[in-house]
């Protein structure tokens, strides 16, 4: 499982730092990065002191898992829904409860990418382990992509 896992985790951060390159180039005129900072969850961790910033995403996200993909997945399929149609409903659901603390179009797009990615991920992950570990330890690894402030991690060249 721990295999699986680590690809897991590979696979969103690969899959995240494609969507929001992606985003740089459709949106040149855009502040994308401080747009990214300023999606609401993104800066309430950020108020936080450093040492204990990772742990709301970390607990946020292990309770959204434990929803999304624990109760609703788990309970589609278990109604005899294909597990195509089951992961649709749950993604769709997932993506709209995120992209409800956006302002703008920019962070919908950070927002439904992301949210996309973990969602199918997580999905699969669950289904493939039979246990709700990794998709948390995915989606907690992805929000400690986004939880440290992009302004700070940004090269500037000269």
């Amino acid at each position: 499982m721990a295999i699986v896992t680590f690809l897991g985790i590979f696979a969103v951060i690969t899959l995240l730092s494609v969507g929001i390159s992606l985003l740089f180039y459709a949106f040149p005129q855009n502040r994308v990065i401080e747009e990214i900072d300023k999606i609401r969850w993104i800066s309430g961790v950020n108020r936080f002191p450093k040492n204990i910033a990772y742990m709301i995403p970390a607990i946020s996200g292990s309770l959204e898992k434990l929803f999304f993909r624990g109760v609703l997945l788990n309970a589609l399929l278990k109604e005899g829904l294909s597990f195509s149609l089951s992961l649709a409903i749950v993604t769709v659901l997932f993506v709209y409860g995120q992209i409800t603390l956006t302002n703008t179009k920019i962070q919908v797009l950070v927002m439904a990418i992301s949210s996309i990615i973990i969602s199918i991920v997580g999905g699969l992950l669950f289904v493939a382990t039979g246990s709700i570990v990794p998709p948390i330890i995915i989606h907690v690894s992805s929000a400690g992509f986004f939880a440290q402030p992009f302004k700070e991690r940004t090269v500037k060249y000269q």
